[in-house]
């Protein structure tokens, strides 16, 4: 049986052993803690000096690495690519989940002409951030003018889907590399009312007749909305295809609720103002002339109950065309 003396020399002897433990575990913290902040120290002199010294203290950290590939990288006085390749390397040794690195990995390998390197680190990128729309944009810069089309077709939809706001920078990217309409139309803009309807004013607004044509086929008219139903045959107008407008006007107002039925004697499309005005295609475009009020006058009328009305102010001298209308005749006929 142990006596006091003893139990109190084990006790003694606990303390102690705790002490040194603890004492060497603060050793080796602070060590590991100093060389960490010694490296940020070093990390704040943002130059070569400063960015290697943060590198010999601190070799671990892929951010040192990282960031001194940056240096040489975009050194605008003395920028070397091939030392930013090897940084971006030993930092995706120590981390390979770093998609910017990977990203300025791949845009170093395109500096040096480094093809399939380039491809590779972007792929990388990709896979680890593919809800970034500035990577899904250089990516799918990247692969489409290296004739990669597939891949570049993949990315430019993500980017569309992030970016929808984006689309028409896209489709300029597109026809300037000459990746063809039908590929457009089917791979790379998302098959959906909203996406279809931005591709087909795009295509008017750069005057590509063809590709109008096509990408109205494929529209959903259930959800057509007016003004662009009335862009589209505004610009078959304006592009001398008569006969498509006369057709698409005839099937397309005929669903809408508001027009009603049109007199058919009368080569004037609603001569007397009874249905709504869509205000261009084949109907009646008024304008909006400073001190002159159009509206609908239901008190005054010749045919039908309805007829258009304007009053001037007296103050200004307005253009006299206040309202007019392309109308379709055939030669020969009165």
């Amino acid at each position: 049986m142990k006596t006091n003396e003893q139990n109190r020399q084990g006790i003694v002897f606990s303390g102690l052993l705790f002490s040194v433990l603890a004492f060497l575990i603060y050793i080796i913290l602070t060590l590991l803690l100093s060389k960490t902040l010694i490296g940020w120290i070093m990390l704040g002199k943002a130059d070569e000096k400063g960015l290697l010294s943060a590198v010999r203290f601190d070799g671990n950290n892929p951010a040192n690495q990282y960031l001194l590939g940056r240096y040489y990288h975009t050194d605008l006085s003395n920028p070397d690519i091939e030392k930013a390749i090897l940084s971006y390397r030993e930092s995706l040794v120590l981390s390979p989940v770093q998609s910017s690195a990977w990203i300025d990995l791949s845009k170093a390998y395109q500096i040096t002409g480094q093809s399939i390197e380039a491809e590779y680190a972007l792929e990388r990128a990709v896979k680890l951030s593919p809800n970034n729309p500035d990577l899904m944009w250089e990516a799918g810069t990247f692969w489409l003018i290296n004739n990669m089309t597939d891949k570049a077709v993949s990315a430019l939809r993500r980017y569309i889907l992030l970016m929808p706001d984006k689309q028409s920078q896209v489709y300029d990217l597109c026809w300037k590399l000459k990746l063809d309409n039908s590929r457009i139309l089917s791979d790379l803009i998302p098959q959906s009312y909203e996406y279809q309807s931005r591709y087909l004013m795009y295509l008017i607004n750069t005057k590509r007749t063809w590709e109008t044509q096509e990408v109205w086929k494929l529209l959903d008219k259930k959800n057509l909305d007016k003004k662009i139903f009335i862009s589209y045959i505004n610009f078959l107008i304006n592009n001398s295809l008569y006969e498509n407008a006369k057709s698409v006007w005839k099937e397309i107002t005929e669903k809408i609720e508001d027009i009603g039925t049109n007199d058919d004697s009368s080569l004037i499309w609603n001569a007397g103002f009874e249905n709504e005005i869509l205000n261009g295609g084949l109907d009646w475009l008024i304008s909006e002339v400073e001190g002159a009020n159009v509206f609908i006058d239901e008190s005054i009328h010749l045919i039908g109950n309805r007829s258009l009305g304007v009053s001037f102010d007296g103050k200004h001298n307005p253009d006299i065309t206040i309202a007019q209308q392309v109308v379709r005749v055939d030669p020969g006929t009165k």
